[in-house]
């Protein structure tokens, strides 16, 4: 993928000596923008949903390591996914492959401590999760855990703490609503 490439070749770069001689280009913005208008085309067998979703979490994945720890990016991104879905009428049934995507993307910014307050204060996160099954839903919250985990991620307050259960409460509760330990 050109955005993956792009990441590596920009942090390359921040790492050769003579990386003050070129201008600052904003990488994460132009894709953003240019991505903005992919999503205004009506659909079509050029324009998939499923690459539209594939894009958006190159994207994030590139805001990750270019802008670590930088909420106003990933809130781009994520409000741009949302649109996104929002545009295309997402709500009838999603392909695997972009039940995946969606997934990828709740989970990617819980692997940075320093995000994991701004990211959860967006409503994103609950909007997403809210156009996938009941089983799509749980294994996004499984994500979101393993993602925290393996960010070793650290939760520094009751409010992110509390956000963050609401979005994994599929885990918790059987389809019946009820908690998991009182139905068994």
């Amino acid at each position: 993928h050109l955005i993956c490439r792009l990441t590596k070749h920009v942090l390359n770069g921040k790492n050769e000596t003579n990386s003050m001689d070129r201008p600052d280009v904003d990488a994460c913005g132009l894709f953003h923008k240019y991505l903005k208008g992919l999503h205004t085309r009506p659909r079509s067998i050029a324009t998939p949903l499923l690459s539209l979703l594939e894009l958006q979490v190159e994207l994030a994945m590139m805001a990750l390591a270019l802008h670590p720890g930088d909420g106003d990016r990933m809130e781009l991104v994520l409000d741009g996914t949302v649109e996104l879905l929002r545009q295309r009428g997402a709500d009838d049934n999603l392909d695997d492959r972009s039940v995946s995507a969606i997934i990828d993307l709740l989970a990617a910014p819980l692997t940075q401590e320093a995000l994991l307050p701004a990211v959860l204060a967006m409503p994103h996160h609950a909007t997403l999760k809210a156009t996938l099954g009941r089983t799509a839903q749980r294994d996004a919250a499984l994500s979101m855990i393993a993602a925290l985990l393996a960010g070793q991620v650290c939760i520094g307050d009751c409010k992110t703490l509390r956000r963050l259960l609401a979005l994994v409460d599929p885990l918790i509760r059987d389809e019946g609503g009820n908690d998991n330990a009182s139905s068994a």
